[in-house]
């Protein structure tokens, strides 16, 4: 550590500025926008380790270097940090930007919008280059840990939402939020056309330049617009996609304006596929299982409980629930209903565990009741058991409801102990006794149902923790999502 506290002591050289202008950028965004100098130190801020992690997490990821965040506490000032970091080598991008100021809360919302337009914008730009077939997951990373999310894991993400979508055979497709090109790179070549538009302009420009070196993406249209402009768009199209974009919106009211303005762009028949939902249901045990992974095993119930609630405080993203989209259907007219889908994959991502896709359609009234319907019973066969038996009938449509999903119920089981355990129980004893009990991972019941020639639909439960499971024979996911 001596090397790195000299190197910290150390007046940087002025083409740090960038570093610590991108040091001070990923600061404002996640702790708070406002007066944050480079001199500030880290306890004048009230940096916390939630807050550490993920500054880390965007340093490495941006800038290939290997802080810790360890370190980042150690050396306290972003001036130190930068310092440490050209010690090492690490020398950020030419032509940095200003650090980003203040906006004036008006009771809008808006200032959480600019927040986070100020972070991807800096986020793009401070990331490496984009991979020749446009896999740039620049400000993708693990939540519990200072480590950007595996690539094999992302390709599984983009891979499940590309065939997600093309299922929905589209021709003409807004993308809302199409950031650096991620998901457009992979859907955009199959369509008669593709208008993607982003807040930032650092998104945009990269994904000009993935069009502009790809002649399959040649026709896609890009736009820098906010996503209210979309109602300014001439359609029409068959499906509006706004895919992981609605967490970073500052509320639910401003959703039902973007969705309302995007309604005017929709054609009669189209679609809106609202994807990578954070579902509100499960927000807080997605906070006690970050918090309880590898936490200290004497931590006591009420202190657990009080870093929980903390963490939930800070939280500046967007949660939705079934209720929430059922109100926005209704708001676009007669006709229009929601379906569901919890996210496909095997990788243990928060994605894949607490978030799900919505479809917003008029087709949706076409839901018709299962020829089979039951409800899976602890003291019964497993699940598994009981879908082998009646898929192996060749039952031509059949739902289980309130199935224990294996990604996320023993997670629900350890945050209602701890809310119910005593002030002083310790984590390692609450722990010791949430045993895991009989449950089905919703890819295992795909598998199953595939095998057999069903489309098979997999859906958050009113109960949490549990997924309601639909197979259609002879069908696709979304007509399956359809049974009742």
């Amino acid at each position: 550590m001596s090397d790195l506290r000299k190197a910290a002591s150390g007046t940087p050289a002025p083409d740090v500025d960038d570093l610590v202008r991108a040091v001070l950028d990923v600061w404002s965004a996640v702790v708070d926008p406002g007066a944050v100098h480079a001199d500030v130190t880290m306890v004048q801020v009230g940096l916390t380790v939630d807050d550490a992690v993920e500054i880390v997490s965007l340093l490495n990821q941006w800038l290939g270097s290997n802080l810790t965040v360890e370190l980042l506490f150690a050396l306290r000032t972003p001036r130190r940090i930068a310092a440490v970091l050209r010690s090492r080598g690490v020398v950020p991008p030419p032509g940095g930007r200003p650090a980003p100021t203040a906006a004036a809360s008006d009771g809008t919302g808006a200032e959480s919008a600019q927040g986070w337009q100020g972070y991807w914008e800096t986020t793009y730009r401070f990331s490496g280059a984009n991979a020749e077939d446009g896999f740039n997951t620049a400000g993708w990373f693990n939540h519990d840990t200072p480590t950007s999310i595996p690539p094999q894991h992302m390709r599984e993400w983009v891979d499940t939402t590309v065939r997600r979508l093309d299922a929905l055979s589209p021709r003409r497709v807004l993308d809302i939020g199409c950031g650096a090109g991620l998901i457009m790179s992979r859907l955009a070549a199959r369509r008669d056309r593709y208008l993607g538009l982003d807040f930032s302009l650092e998104a945009i420009e990269r994904a000009r330049r993935l069009t502009s070196a790809d002649p399959a993406l040649a026709a896609v249209e890009l736009l820098h617009a906010d996503a209210r402009s979309a109602g300014r768009i001439t359609g029409p199209f068959d499906l509006v996609l706004l895919n992981s974009v609605i967490q970073y919106l500052p509320s639910v009211e401003h959703l039902y304006e973007v969705i309302g303005s995007a309604t005017r762009a929709l054609a009669p028949d189209g679609a809106f596929f609202l994807g990578d939902i954070v579902n509100r249901d499960l927000s807080r045990t997605c906070q006690v299982m970050k918090l309880a992974t590898g936490g200290p095993a004497e931590t006591t119930a009420g202190e657990f409980r009080r870093s929980v609630r903390a963490a939930m405080a800070r939280t500046t993203e967007l949660h939705l629930a079934h209720a929430d989209l059922d109100r926005i259907a209704s708001s676009l007219g007669p006709g229009f209903s929601v379906r569901t889908l919890v996210r496909r994959g095997r990788a243990p991502t928060v994605m894949n565990r607490f978030r799900f896709d919505a479809l917003l359609s008029a087709t949706g009234r076409d839901a018709r009741a299962a020829e089979r319907r039951l409800d899976w019973r602890p003291e019964g066969p497993s699940p598994l058991e009981t879908l082998t038996a009646c898929l192996d009938d060749r039952v031509e449509s059949l739902v289980l409801r309130s199935v224990p999903d294996a990604r996320t119920c023993h997670a629900v089981r350890l945050a209602e102990e701890i809310d119910a355990a005593a002030e002083h129980e310790t984590l390692g004893r609450i722990r010791r006794r949430v045993v895991r009990t009989e449950s089905v991972h919703p890819e295992d019941a795909w598998a199953l149902g595939e095998a057999r020639g069903y489309g098979v639909a997999v859906s958050p439960s009113a109960s949490i923790g549990h997924v309601d499971m639909a197979f259609a024979l002879g069908r696709d996911e979304w007509a399956a999502a359809s049974l009742r």
